[in-house]
């Protein structure tokens, strides 16, 4: 191959994205001395990211190639790192830098091309030898799905990160998933093609993390973990990966290093693979980009994964970095999302009044005060734990959890705990089929805590001497205990405010001690909503009121949870519907959101068209009783 290019100093960096990716990359820039600049759209303004840069330039969207490049020229920027998503892999956009003699910090565009497409990838491995998942390309996809037999996966050919998958357990299913993965893909990608794959029962996710430089070296960073995924997003990823065994490690790492060198490939990527109980294992795609995950491989290697993007992408070689023989202990990330774990993982905006995040490491694009937007996806930050061993690393991330607090958007962070609690993680036998229903807390513990509480809001209302406070505690019979009417997790708790005695400690949080036991509580308050943390776990209540208005009488409405675009209806007037089905199809956070009936009935009236947009709590289809 030669020798060494010149080399190459960048003297400042165009950031192409957003949130904690930008962030991210930001805080190596400045470690090395490059000057750096971020993109900004007008929903984000006043986004962390913008603040995390030199400069920042206000482009219409992050879409926009052409907009990017612009402001790449105006601030001068001699290379440009696109994060992941948007237009890291995007060849044309990767062309478009080198034609502005412009560095795009990145792979080559023939290497994007060529994986940007899932049918090209599955053909380059598949001559490598690498086993591939059986499935279909072709222009019949209904032909290609009775061949291929059910279940099967909708897959878009030219995209990731879940955008236009579909899972699909029989005949039934197809024509609608393959509709709605194909306009998802559009949207996400300008491409709808799509392709088919046969869904590997109980198997596990795992990806290799590679790196190329320009002299034709390759080679791997070990791998992760990333079997824990809700709608084919992942939020649990680890490494190494606990689930295989060190013969089916050797060889995925020979498998993506062969992938790797038929593709001549430069910089960072990810070969992701399906790997079955067995050790059987298939290729799924490589993604020519850095991955959101990517924290975990610097955790156990020591290394900076962006640094070494700049660095290869000035010219440098792979010898230059301290490159270790064996993962250095056990990492784990958790991504925490806006969104509902207990109304079907809804998308959740607002103003965060509270965001203390905790972990060994945390990449985040939000603090207290960012507004949460429903135009880009629902990720807030990532907490990221390094231990010497895997159990003393799933210990130290409960604990995290346990003292994050995020209020003014729903999260899923007890979930996370419920995740990483189950038997099947701790076990590392947890694979892609394993996604339980949100657990309701335990009764008793909610119960405790909710007493913590009522104590708590009684001692801050009297110390304020709110009106509010006298209607809420206010009692006709004088013989009854004053209390705190409370909501959490579908229950109405009326939590009497002697129950416990408390003490404010310094930083806000309190002691209480309900039934002889003294715990430390810490509390943050959000309108009428808390969150409780202490050793018995995370909270979520509301301060409900204790005589609230009757409802009205009537017909059922359905109604938006969240600021969207309405996609399609799926009913008409005068159409029987029962409780669960589906009414509307609403985009938000990127995503397709199903809004189903919550009652039995006739459709009554339909007070929305497809490509309206709505607003959180609009209605959407009026549902009369049904017929007698």
């Amino acid at each position: 191959m030669g020798g060494l290019p010149a080399l190459t100093t960048f003297k400042k960096i165009l950031i192409a994205n957003r949130g904690e990716i930008a962030c991210r990359i930001a805080r190596t820039a400045r470690r090395l001395g490059i000057a750096c600049a971020t993109v900004y759209s007008e929903v984000d303004r006043d986004a962390l990211h913008v603040r995390a840069a030199d400069e920042a330039v206000w482009v219409a969207s992050y879409l926009d190639s052409a907009a990017i490049l612009n402001a790449a020229r105006r601030v001068g920027a001699d290379a440009i790192h696109p994060g992941y998503g948007f237009l890291a892999e995007n060849a044309e956009f990767a062309e478009a830098c080198a034609g502005a003699s412009i560095t795009f910090i990145g792979p080559r565009p023939e290497s994007i091309r060529q994986m940007g497409s899932k049918a090209s990838g599955r053909a380059i491995a598949a001559s490598c030898g690498v086993p591939v998942v059986p499935g279909y390309q072709g222009d019949d996809l209904a032909a290609g799905a009775e061949a291929l037999g059910y279940p099967l996966m909708i897959k878009a050919s030219a995209g990731g990160g879940g955008r236009g998958m579909r899972l699909v357990r029989g005949p039934s299913e197809f024509a609608s998933a393959a509709e709605s993965a194909g306009r998802e893909a559009q949207a996400a990608f300008g491409d709808g093609t799509l392709i088919l794959e046969r869904v590997i029962a109980d198997a596990h996710h795992v990806e290799v993390q590679i790196f190329g430089d320009v002299t034709g070296r390759v080679v791997h960073l070990f791998d992760r973990e990333c079997s824990m995924q809700r709608r084919h997003q992942k939020f649990i990823e680890e490494s190494p990966a606990p689930s295989i065994s060190e013969a089916t490690r050797a060889q995925l790492y020979e498998a993506a290093l062969a992938i790797s060198r038929a593709m001549n490939y430069v910089n960072a990527g990810t070969v992701e693979f399906l790997v079955e109980p067995n050790g059987t294992f298939y290729f799924i795609e490589v993604n020519t980009r850095i991955q959101v995950e990517h924290p975990v491989t610097e955790m156990i290697t020591g290394l900076d994964l962006v640094e070494m993007q700049i660095r290869i992408a000035e010219g440098h070689s792979l010898d230059e970095f301290p490159l270790v023989d064996a993962p250095m202990g056990h990492a784990i990330e958790v991504r925490v999302c806006a969104e509902d774990p207990f109304n079907d993982f809804a998308p959740s905006i607002g103003r965060l009044d509270c965001c203390a995040l905790v972990g060994d490491r945390v990449d985040a694009g939000v603090e207290a005060g960012s507004v949460v937007s429903p135009h880009y996806d629902s990720l807030l930050a990532k907490l990221i734990v390094h231990r010497s061993t895997r159990d003393e690393a799933i210990a130290r991330m409960l604990e995290c959890l346990r003292r994050t607090r995020v209020l003014g958007v729903e999260t899923n962070c007890s979930y996370l705990t419920q995740i990483l609690e189950s038997d099947e993680f701790r076990e590392g036998r947890a694979s892609t089929s394993f996604l339980p229903a949100s657990k309701v807390p335990d009764h008793a513990r909610l119960d405790h805590s909710a007493k913590a509480l009522a104590a708590w809001i009684f001692e801050e209302e009297i110390a304020h001497r709110t009106v509010l406070s006298a209607v809420r505690a206010y009692r006709n019979n004088p013989w009854r205990v004053p209390s705190i009417k409370l909501a959490a997790y579908g229950r109405l708790l009326d939590a009497p405010v002697s129950a416990a005695r408390i003490c404010k400690l310094p930083g806000g949080a309190i002691t209480a001690e309900i039934g002889g036991i003294s715990r430390i509580y810490e509390i943050a308050a959000s309108g009428a909503k808390y969150l409780v943390s202490s050793t018995l776990g995370t909270f979520r209540f509301d301060h409900v009121e204790r005589h609230p208005k009757p409802k009205s009488s009537g017909s059922a409405v359905a109604s938006s949870p969240m600021p969207g675009k309405v996609l399609r209806i799926l009913v008409a007037p005068q159409e029987s519907v029962k409780i669960g089905d589906p009414l509307v199809v609403l985009e938000a956070m990127k995503m397709e959101q199903t809004i189903r009936s919550q009652t039995d009935g006739v459709v009554s009236a339909m007070l929305v068209r497809p490509g309206d947009v709505v607003s959180p709590g609009q209605t959407l289809v009026q549902i009369g009783a049904p017929n007698p």
